[in-house]
Parts: structure tokens; sequence; C-alpha cells
């Protein structure tokens, strides 16, 4: 645990750090996003009613989108750090769960079942468990295992 998840709170927390710096860009994005949205609307209300030729309309609306769609991608990149968050309680979950078990001297199936989602293994003898998800972990070589291709338990 301390090897492992305890350093990934640690980074998870920087992540959450960093976008709590950014909320102020995302408060900027949506108000150019509304101020966009605003200009393509009188754009189109001065085109209904004959005021700005057809070509000139199809050339601002055009570049209006392409400003929305930019700035529509920045924010998804911004906050995508959600997933950050949602990684974040579930490493905090798990933790709590190994301290709550403490060392555990033989199977325990039901701290297994809360720990461990699903388990891969692929025909090179590599071993991935799927902690409490989105969690994984790695482990080379499965001594004896012979993979008829890919096993999946859950």
């Amino acid at each position: 645990m301390e090897i492992i998840l305890t350093p990934m709170l640690g980074q998870l927390s920087e992540c959450k750090t960093i976008r709590l710096r950014r909320q102020g860009e995302i408060e900027n994005i949506n108000k150019e996003l509304a101020n966009i949205t605003e200009q393509i609307l009188i754009l189109g209300k001065a085109n209904a009613d004959g005021y700005i030729e057809s070509a000139l309309f199809m050339q601002e609306s055009n570049e209006l989108n392409n400003k929305l769609t930019k700035l529509k991608k920045e924010k998804k990149l911004i906050l995508g750090n959600d997933e950050c968050e949602k990684i974040y309680r579930k490493t905090e979950q798990l933790i709590n769960i190994l301290k709550k078990t403490g060392p555990i001297g033989e199977f325990d199936e039901k701290t297994f079942k809360r720990v461990i989602s699903r388990i891969f293994i692929n025909k090179d003898k590599v071993m991935t468990y799927e902690l409490t998800r989105p969690i994984r972990t790695v482990q080379r070589e499965v001594e004896g295992y012979r993979p008829p291709s890919t096993l999946l338990l859950v």
C-alpha cells in the first residue's frame, strides 16, 4: 500500500490543486463561449432580416463556429481533470479498506472482492490486477501459468 497507493494519492492531490488553479480559466472560457454564442445569434438575425450578404454571413459564421469549437475543446481538456478527482476518491477508499483490514495472514475473500475488480493474464504471462476501478497494477511473468490467450476473472 505504501509503495504504490500512498505516492499515487499524493500525485492525485497535486492534480486536484492544479485543477483548482485553472478554475479562473474555465470561467473566462465560459464568458467567451457566451459572447460568441450571442454574436452567432445576432449574425443569424441580421442575415434573416437581409442586413448582411450571404457570403459575408457564411464567412463570419464559420469563423465564430471555429472559435466556439476551439474553446469547447479547451474547456473539455481542462475539465478532463475531473477524472483525476474520481481516481483520487477511489484511491482514498482503497487505502481506507486496506488500513481497516490490516495485514492479511491468509486469503480473505471479502477483502479481495472489495479491492480487486478483475484480473487479466495475457499470452505473454503478464498479469494485470484491476483494483477498484480505474486503478490497475501490472505484474510480469506469472510462474507456472500457461495461458490459452487471455484470461479474465470477474
